[in-house]
């Protein structure tokens, strides 16, 4: 049992520089939006202040989710690997189906109500996200359902770690599965990212090649402001 929970170290979050540089296509699309001046400025016009903050603090945020992830991994914090995993996978659907949304109308249109969420806000589930990335066909049902799984599985770790059956070694298999779901969803978000490209569509125009290391830092450290 030693030797297969080794390997299941070994195997979680080994996909981390993969997941890294996920984050650095993402940003290298936002950073665009930030320093691009006159190629971009009637997008800039339709995009508000407050579409431009849920921007900013998802991106941080997503930045500092793979982060955090790397420092679980390392330290082989089990618990906030299933945690964080899963809030990566909610925000990458979320950005997909962003993508998606832009694809079909053919528009800039950025869906704000998937990229923030205030105490007063209707809350959009992470259920909801399976599901709707569902229906638009960026995840298989096969996908969908062992999402919902691994959802059920987390709630019972997370909540019933010390009054249920549950060991360690399945809380660390679990993030295992996660990590794997987070490849097969990474492959569709390529999918649906290279399809906005194509039509020079939404978060598509928000691009430039190779932001520093620096950059990177700046962008994730505004998410942990104060603590690292």
């Amino acid at each position: 049992m030693r030797n297969s929970a080794i390997q299941a170290a070994k195997q979680t979050g080994n996909d981390y520089q993969r997941i890294k540089k996920l984050w650095f296509r993402i940003m290298q699309k936002y950073k665009c939006w930030r320093q691009r001046k006159s190629t971009s400025i009637n997008y800039e016009i339709n995009m508000s202040k407050s579409t431009k903050y849920k921007l900013d603090n998802f991106f941080s945020s997503f930045g500092a989710a793979v982060n955090l992830s790397d420092k679980a991994k390392r330290g082989k914090h089990y618990f906030e690997l299933v945690c964080i995993f899963a809030n990566i996978i909610d925000g990458l659907l979320r950005l997909t189906l962003i993508m998606k949304e832009q694809l079909d109308s053919n528009s800039d249109i950025v869906n704000e109500k998937l990229l923030f969420q205030d105490d007063d806000d209707k809350k959009i589930m992470e259920r909801t996200i399976y599901t709707n990335a569902l229906n638009k066909k960026i995840i298989t049902k096969a996908v969908y359902e062992k999402l919902n799984k691994l959802y059920d599985r987390r709630n019972k770790i997370i909540h019933r770690y010390i009054i249920s059956d549950i060991k360690t070694l399945g809380v660390l298999d679990a993030a295992k599965k996660y990590d794997l779901m987070l490849s097969v969803i990474t492959e569709r978000h390529r999918k649906i990212h290279n399809e906005l490209v194509a039509q020079n569509l939404g978060l598509a125009k928000m691009f430039i090649e190779n932001p520093s290391a620096e950059q990177m830092k700046k962008q994730i450290m505004r998410k942990h402001k104060g603590l690292f």
